[in-house]
């Protein structure tokens, strides 16, 4: 869905859906008037925190000394680790695709293909697909968003285990799709990266190396902190059609048979020469689609003011044609021929993400209800 999921996008999503988670102790022995508490703790992973907590009657000032000793691993290691990835751009996107190749963090992503073990943090639907198996580790995430999430977000969480604790970049990630809700491209550059790496590593031989010692004063006082809202964005204006007395009508939409499996599907219908509306609007235009039946995440977005029709559908089983994907109820004063609605599909994949050339076809009908 270039902006869409890859090349099918939020459908290469949907599709690729078919395809990538994750001491202390408190002596409270202080009181007023100038007392001091100091508390010690040592713990096998080699960590001494030391603590000193001063209160005045006026003025309060917390001063903190900590010294970090990091432990690195030998042989025998394991690691359980969560990788977070975010779309690190800013716009507003409707479907998400990218790849992130791990070869260098010297484990996997737990679970393969479609039991990739991540979470969605974002969007209506998403599909994860880890390839263990390919020279360079990759896994494949795709998002669908109908109304749409704004960016720089975090967007998922993996479960990774390996032999030692990864870092960030060791998840080299690659963009494929991105699209706005209404399945324009975004054709600016969208980026997405692994943000953080948490990890709890067990067994194998030690080495310490003792940290450095960070001392943090923070002033007494009365604080006062102000969080302000972000930013409001209302749209006004676009085009109303009103339809006085019109008849309802069913339109469906028929895939041809694409010669495999379909993993991801989407379209758009033009239907301006139809001279009436599809009931509702947005992504509560009235439409439903017997893909849901088998699982698959299908979404609808009219837009009356273009007076255009999206429909993204994906798949972790995928679907085969010749088969209706959608079905419509349309009003109008007149009947429409199915010639007045024009389908074009801009993305289709196959369950394994790769694009179906050429697009599979898909028709329209037109009946009264």
């Amino acid at each position: 869905m270039s902006g869409r999921i890859r090349n099918a996008s939020v459908l290469g999503v949907v599709l690729c859906l078919a395809l990538v988670s994750a001491g202390c102790d408190d002596d409270d022995g202080g009181g007023f008037g100038g007392s001091t508490s100091t508390t010690t703790s040592t713990s096998t992973t080699t960590v001494t925190d030391t603590t000193t907590t001063t209160v005045s009657t006026s003025t309060t000032s917390v001063t903190s000394t900590s010294t970090t000793s990091t432990t690195l691993g030998g042989g025998g290691q394991t690691c359980d680790c969560v990788v977070t990835f975010d779309v690190t751009s800013t716009d507003t996107y409707g479907s998400l695709q990218f790849d992130a190749a791990y070869a260098a963090a010297l484990g996997s992503i737990d679970g393969v293909a479609g039991t990739t073990s991540c979470q969605r943090l974002v969007g209506d639907f998403a599909a994860f697909n880890d390839d263990d198996a390919t020279p360079t580790s990759t896994m494949t995430a795709a998002f669908i968003a109908a109304t749409g999430f704004g960016g720089p977000n975090s967007v998922a969480t993996c479960d990774f285990t390996g032999t030692s604790e990864p870092t960030v970049s060791d998840f080299a990630v690659t963009v494929t799709d991105a699209a706005r809700p209404d399945f324009t491209n975004i054709t600016g550059t969208t980026t997405v990266a692994a943000s953080a790496v948490t990890c709890t590593c067990t067994g194998g031989s030690t080495t310490t190396v003792p940290g450095g010692s960070t001392t943090t004063t923070v002033p007494g006082g009365s604080t006062t902190t102000t969080v302000t809202g972000g930013s409001t964005t209302t749209t006004t204006g676009g085009t109303t059609t009103t339809v006085v007395g019109g008849t309802l009508y069913d339109v469906t939409f028929d895939m041809a048979d694409a010669g495999t499996a379909v993993g991801a599907l989407q379209f758009e219908v033009a239907y301006a020469a139809a001279g009436g509306q599809f009931v509702g609007a947005a992504d509560s235009v009235d439409c439903d689609s017997a893909l849901s039946a088998g699982g698959a995440f299908v979404t609808f977005n009219d837009e009356d003011g273009t007076t255009t029709l999206n429909f993204a559908a994906v798949a972790l089983a995928g679907f085969s044609g010749p088969t209706t994907v959608a079905r419509c109820t349309f009003d109008a004063p007149a009947a429409p021929s199915a010639g007045d609605f024009v389908v074009t599909v801009v993305d289709a994949s196959d369950t394994s993400l790769a694009a179906i050339t050429p697009f599979p076809t898909v028709t329209p009908a037109v009946a009264p209800q």
